[in-house]
């Protein structure tokens, strides 16, 4: 037993010094990085794109003359309905690990999608995202990190025989009183590690499993991290290119689309990390839709767009869908906004619905292994959104539940909209 525990105390050493060259520390693997020049980059596509909605279903089908940005829009174009369309959304809640760092697969993520209702089983654009983007790209990273990580540590010679159970220089009880006192690099002795059945039991499978929660639980936390930073910008993209569209309109237009966008950046920010929505093409703000794998914004009604003034109403959260009928090109926050739709009036529901907009955005989300309260304020004045997002990661994850919370972190965005 004596020999057991001594070579037990000498391969752990030898594990968390091989740890610590690998990620800084033997604790939380801090310095373990996971990016690289298109980290968080790859899975996201961001287009404006024409649309049509199903007016049974209030579901968005999407058109397929897309545009990289507004500016590409012909003036003989802005009469369409356009929507901004950014595809390779990953819902994080759904995406988890076992006591071996296995994580989830494409379709057992698929599977929770359909068994929520997000995503249907006809949607092959979503599951071609999801295989190819989400999976192929984003969680492909973060197991190649890992993978990585633990090779570095268990190629150690020390820490491979020990895992393996083979003859190590410096183990052992070969020279005993020769080698007392000596530190653990000393090479004047050996031992065998299962080269027989009595030795079998020595060799130590489980030494580094610790070691690969503690990496996979920061990996997956820096990945999220890196991801959410990533998918906020492309949000900021879709923010700033419905507010100048609206513009094209006039400049009231203008203020109500950048207050409501601001408000929505709030809701916007929490999808990815919230739990899944339940709802195929649920219409979770004013003017947002999200589907499986696509999040998308209405910016403009258009002339041409075949549905009752009910449904596009009800889908944009206007109060009164009787102008909409009279509208030529619209956006969804000048419906809601109590501005002037081309020459059509407004009535007192539309400008309760304007006050709403230029509330404060706020959303909570609760999640087993990340919480965050998320602010957001417009200033009319200034054109300025402000985003404050209070997080907490998992410090220390154990089935699906968390037994330490890391301490909160505030962050501080501004955009200028106007």
């Amino acid at each position: 037993m004596k020999i057991d525990s001594e070579l037990a105390n000498v391969c752990q050493k030898a594990a968390q010094k091989a740890m610590v060259a690998v990620c800084g520390d033997s604790e939380k693997c801090e310095n373990l990085n996971i990016t690289d020049d298109n980290s968080g980059n790859r899975v996201f596509k961001y287009e404006v794109c024409t649309y049509e909605l199903d007016e049974q279903t209030q579901q968005i089908k999407w058109g397929t003359n897309c545009k990289n940005s507004i500016d590409e829009i012909t003036q003989a174009e802005q009469d369409l309905p356009w929507a901004g369309k950014l595809s390779g959304i990953v819902y994080w809640n759904n995406i988890t690990f076992d006591e071996d760092g296995t994580f989830t697969t494409a379709d057992e993520y698929i599977a929770a999608l359909e068994r929520s209702g997000l995503l249907d089983a006809n949607d092959t654009e979503s599951q071609k995202i999801i295989r190819e983007r989400v999976f192929g790209m984003e969680i492909g990273l973060i197991e190649n990190t890992i993978a990585n990580a633990m090779r570095a540590i268990e190629s150690d010679p020390t820490v491979d025989a020990c895992l393996h159970g083979k003859t190590i220089q410096g183990i052992g009880t070969k020279n005993r009183n020769k080698s007392r006192g000596k530190n653990d690099d000393d090479k004047s002795y050996q031992f065998d590690i299962g080269d027989d059945k009595s030795r079998a039991a020595q060799r130590f499978p489980n030494l580094t499993k610790q070691m690969r929660q503690i990496i996979t639980v920061h990996a997956l936390n820096k990945a999220r991290s890196n991801y959410l930073a990533k998918y906020d910008e492309e949000i900021q993209r879709m923010m700033q290119d419905k507010v100048k569209l609206a513009a094209r309109i006039d400049h009231a237009a203008a203020v109500d689309a950048a207050a409501q966008t601001c408000k929505d950046w709030a809701e916007n920010s929490g999808l990815p990390i919230s739990k899944t929505p339940t709802n195929v093409w649920k219409w979770v703000a004013v003017g947002i839709v999200i589907a499986a794998a696509i999040v998308g914004s209405v910016f403009t009604a258009g002339a041409s767009l075949g549905v009752g003034a009910a449904v596009m109403a009800t889908a944009l959260g206007a109060a009164g869908g009787s102008t909409i009928a009279t509208a030529t090109a619209i956006t969804a926050a000048t419906v809601v906004g109590a501005t002037a739709i081309t020459a059509a009036s407004v009535d007192e529901a539309q400008k309760h619905k304007a006050a709403e907009i230029h509330e404060a955005g706020h959303t909570v989300v609760d999640q087993w292994n990340y919480k965050a309260t998320i602010n957001t304020l417009f200033n009319e004045t200034t054109g300025v959104c402000t985003k404050e997002t209070i997080s907490q990661n998992c410090e220390q994850p154990k089935s699906s539940k968390c037994k330490k919370w890391a301490d909160s972190v505030t962050t501080r965005d501004e955009l200028k909209l106007l």
